[in-house]
């Protein structure tokens, strides 16, 4: 709404549906930036408006594309928009956007197109369960969904040279993340620890350095609803058939989801009433 002269409200734009998000700034001019964030199929846009002390007020600015469709993470549910001035004098825009996950993102949109500058994954403040699963013997393991004894040759090979490097002290010290293998040490220790939160998110860790490996977002049944609370988690199989058994409840059904633990795919899901 806007407020005119003699305190009458005119209609400044009609916003309707959970896709749109309405934000606000200051710009360096003082100028009060009002941002209309857009969540579609297309991904997620911005448009601002610059409104002057006066309440004078420009148009929208041209649609910008902020970073691809969020689908995967919920809905967003708040947003703070940073104005700022680019080299070229023209006016930028980033946006600090938290979703239905509980992941705090921060998205700019850049000449060269959308970019998301950094994730917080915050959903791991509130774990509410978690199970350890032993890593596969071999990397091949990791795609597989039921016992398989036909591993490639040199898959296996490689598999034990690093499990004699290990038990020899040849494997050397682990120094970061991403020189964590996602197979099994020769002593047991290395896990994945899959946890699932209150956000409705499950995470595959790894027990080494704590890293993520995968997460997944249970979404709601519906796009205006909650997303669902994850009351058990129970791990099934063995081996190369390892699989997590997740229960989602929602208002008014309760969804049996089965996970692979080592990449988060999804096996199977059913759903009953109740």
């Amino acid at each position: 709404l806007k407020v005119e002269d003699g305190g009458k409200l005119s209609l400044f734009r009609l916003v309707s549906g959970t896709d749109h998000v309405l934000t606000h700034s200051t710009s360096r001019e003082g100028k009060a930036m009002v941002a209309l964030v857009s969540d579609s199929a297309d991904g997620v846009s911005l448009e601002v408006i610059a409104i002057e002390a006066d309440g004078a007020a420009g148009g929208w600015s041209a649609s910008e594309a902020l970073s691809s469709p969020m689908s995967g993470h919920g809905r967003i549910e708040r947003s703070w928009l940073n104005s700022y001035t680019r080299k070229d004098g023209s006016s930028g825009y980033r946006l600090l956007a938290c979703t239905q996950d509980a992941a705090l993102r921060l998205l700019q949109a850049t000449k060269e197109g959308p970019k998301t500058l950094w994730v917080r994954e915050e959903a791991l403040a509130g774990i509410t369960g978690a199970e350890l699963v032993p890593l596969p013997l071999v990397k091949d393991e990791v795609e597989i969904a039921s016992p398989f004894f036909g591993f490639a040759v040199p898959a296996i090979i490689d598999s034990l040279k690093q499990r004699f490097a290990e038990l020899t002290g040849a494997g050397g010290l682990v120094t970061s993340a991403d020189e964590v293998p996602l197979t099994a040490d020769a002593y047991g220790t290395r896990q994945a620890i899959v946890v699932r939160t209150a956000s409705g998110k499950v995470f595959g860790l790894h027990s080494a350095t704590g890293s993520i490996i995968w997460s997944r977002f249970i979404a709601p049944t519906s796009a205006d609803a909650d997303p669902p609370t994850l009351s058990a988690m129970l791990v099934g199989g063995a081996g190369a058939a390892h699989q997590i058994e997740l229960v989602a409840q929602d208002a008014e059904s309760w969804r049996l989801i089965t996970l692979q633990p080592w990449s988060g795919k999804v096996l199977g899901e059913k759903t009953y009433a109740g």
